[in-house]
C-alpha cells in the first residue's frame, strides 16, 4: 500500500517538475528496502543457521516483492507521458 502511494506521489511530482519519475521515486523508495531483514538473513547464513536464514530471507523477499508490485501497479495504470508516448500513439 505504501509503495502505491509513493509511486502516485512520484508520478504527480514528476509531471509538475517535468522530470523523469525515477528521479523522485528512487529516493523515496530506498528507505523502504528491507535492509534489516537482509542483514539478519545474511547473518544467519554466515552462522550456518538454516531455519533462521530461511525465515529472514522469506521476509526480506516478501517485502521487496510487495514494494515492486506496488510500483508496477501504478506504473501500468497511469497513462504514459512524454515524447515517446506521442510518437507511439
Amino acid at each position: 500500500m505504501v509503495a502505491i502511494l509513493i509511486t502516485i506521489y512520484s508520478e504527480i511530482w514528476a509531471r509538475v517538475l517535468k522530470t523523469p519519475v525515477t528521479t523522485i521515486l528512487m529516493p523515496t523508495v530506498i528507505p523502504l528496502i528491507p535492509g534489516g531483514s537482509l542483514y539478519y538473513a545474511m547473518d544467519a547464513a554466515l552462522r550456518h543457521d538454516a531455519p533462521e536464514f530461511i525465515l529472514k530471507a522469506q521476509k526480506a523477499i516478501g517485502l521487496a516483492v510487495a514494494l515492486a508490485a506496488g510500483i508496477m501497479v501504478v506504473t501500468l495504470l497511469l497513462p504514459p507521458r512524454g515524447r515517446l508516448s506521442r510518437l507511439s500513439g
